[in-house]
């Protein structure tokens, strides 16, 4: 049985001064206006100070497709080496990056990431993509990620994946089984991510996986069990941590988005906590972000699963959170 932490009632006394104070300073921005009333809502205070950035980033593979989990390696040498694009953004906003290896394929050592591994790139199309006893490890990894950075002072979260590209096909199959929707309706018609498989031989291979596995529609471990993976489990725990500490969470690309998918899930006070930061570049992340009612901050053309467009969208939480400072 999985912990699910309490996540506070909605503040509507600091919802409605927010919304008060906003109205005497008369700012004509909409959008930073709903965002500056939603981060006091969260914070449950009107004076937020965000100064306490976190980029957490889960390293992870998935084995359903034969892309080269050595670009999963790449990616997480290059966030080391501080060369990713991740890196240059986070150093701009003074936020930390945490980064942990839960399952990559071939395991990565170095001081400053964390080697938490619960689970090696499970084939969901060859049956579960993990067994219970991965899943409630992934969940709790997850979760004490987010309660020490918490205890560090974390006061806003950007959530991602570093991970091989396969590693979509996983949340787009959790978005089908938890919304109840056909595979086919949220797939496009050309494939940003340039898997190595056509946008028919994925939907078959995700109606076959889903067919195969038969997970539990309403049961959403058993959905993650099956046809899940680590990086999904583990940012989701990371997530529920987080919005029970009133912490905003900014959620990144797919992947990131299915896992909060997977958390508002699992208990539906969690999307109150949520802020989507890029704009969707795949029909799976656009019906997650409708499904959760967010409205993405930027328009940002990247198939980064690394919170870059999580962070970039620091800016616009420190303009909102400035509008509320401004009495």
């Amino acid at each position: 049985m999985i912990y699910i932490p309490d996540i506070p009632l909605i503040d509507f006394a600091a919802q409605q001064a927010a919304r008060d104070r906003l109205q005497a300073l008369g700012h004509p921005n909409e959008m930073l206006n709903a965002l500056a009333i939603r981060v006091a809502t969260i914070r449950g205070e009107l004076d937020v100070q965000l100064d306490q950035k976190r980029v957490v980033l889960i390293g992870a593979d998935s084995g359903h497709t034969a892309v080269d989990p050595a670009e999963t390696v790449q990616r997480m040498q290059e966030t080391v080496d501080g060369k990713a694009e991740i890196c240059a953004i986070a150093q701009q906003h003074q936020a930390t990056i945490t980064l942990t290896d839960v399952g990559m394929t071939h395991p990565f050592t170095h001081p400053s990431v964390q080697s938490l591994r619960i689970a090696k790139g499970g084939n969901m199309a060859a049956g579960s993509a993990m067994v219970i006893t991965e899943v409630n490890d992934a969940f709790m990894v997850g979760m004490n990620i987010g309660s020490l950075e918490i205890s560090n002072g974390m006061n806003l979260l950007a959530a991602g994946a570093i991970t091989s590209r396969g590693g979509a096909l996983s949340a787009i199959a959790v978005a089908a089984v938890l919304g109840q929707i056909p595979v086919a309706e949220i797939m496009p018609e050309s494939d940003p991510f340039a898997l190595n498989l056509t946008i028919p031989a994925q939907i078959e291979l995700i109606e076959h996986a889903i067919k195969l596995n038969n997970p539990e529609k309403i049961d959403v471990i058993d959905v993650i069990r099956t046809v899940g993976s680590a990086e999904i489990a583990t940012i989701a725990g990371l997530m529920l941590v987080a919005a029970a500490g009133r912490v905003p969470v900014i959620i990144d690309g797919l992947i990131s988005a299915a896992a909060a998918y997977t958390a508002a899930s699992l208990n539906p006070a969690m999307r109150f906590t949520l802020i989507a930061g890029k704009a969707p570049i795949h029909p799976a992340h656009s019906y997650i972000l409708q499904k959760l009612g967010l409205r993405p901050l930027i328009e940002l053309e990247t198939t980064d699963q690394a919170a870059v467009g999580a962070a970039s969208a620091f800016t616009m939480v420190d303009a909102a959170t400035q509008l509320l400072a401004d009495k």
